[in-house]
């Protein structure tokens, strides 16, 4: 019902040729003494084998060197990314607390990541309350997991490596209201 141009007959058949979305698939057929039989799926989910939720973890770790002592700060957030229906886009976020030197700063992390035939790409970008930088982001997605990392030098003052670590928890591609 959601692709009206996919209307296969015969008694054997295959495509993959659904539409992405939730399809009611009917099944009718027409016995010899006239009578019709009918039978109908309904919520049959057709999507990119890699879409839906994952959950997991952020791990950010930050180093840097003031009036020659080294600090080094690690952050870990809990993350929500959706994969689009298509497969084709993952956006998410998390939120994390470093502490440094005795100040705390929230920093909230955005991820906006392209996906093409396993491969992750796109950026994440990090948003320290007085500026914002964003980091080029590599990974993989597959069997229901996603990994990926990002690292950069930020301005000569320290240096940033995050690493996702995500497990697909749903087929849903967007958050439930």
């Amino acid at each position: 019902d959601v692709d009206n141009g996919w209307a296969p007959e015969g008694a054997d058949f295959e495509d993959d040729g659904l539409a992405v979305g939730r399809h009611k698939l009917q099944v009718q057929t027409t016995l010899p003494n006239g009578d019709r039989l009918v039978h109908t799926v309904g919520g049959v989910l057709v999507q990119h084998e890699d879409a839906g939720t994952y959950v997991g973890d952020a791990n950010i770790d930050l180093a840097s060197e003031y009036d020659g002592t080294a600090y080094t700060m690690t952050c870990i957030g809990a993350v929500i990314l959706f994969i689009d229906a298509m497969g084709e886009k993952g956006t998410g976020e998390t939120s994390c607390t470093l502490a440094l030197m005795g100040y705390d700063m929230d920093v909230l992390h955005i991820f906006d990541l392209d996906i093409q035939d396993g491969q992750v790409s796109g950026s994440t970008s990090a948003d320290f309350s007085f500026f914002a930088y964003s980091f080029d982001t590599l990974g993989e997605v597959a069997d229901g997991q996603l990994g990926a990392t990002w690292a950069d030098n930020i301005l000569g003052y320290a240096d940033i490596a995050g690493e996702l670590d995500l497990a697909r928890i749903s087929r849903d591609t967007q958050a439930l209201d």
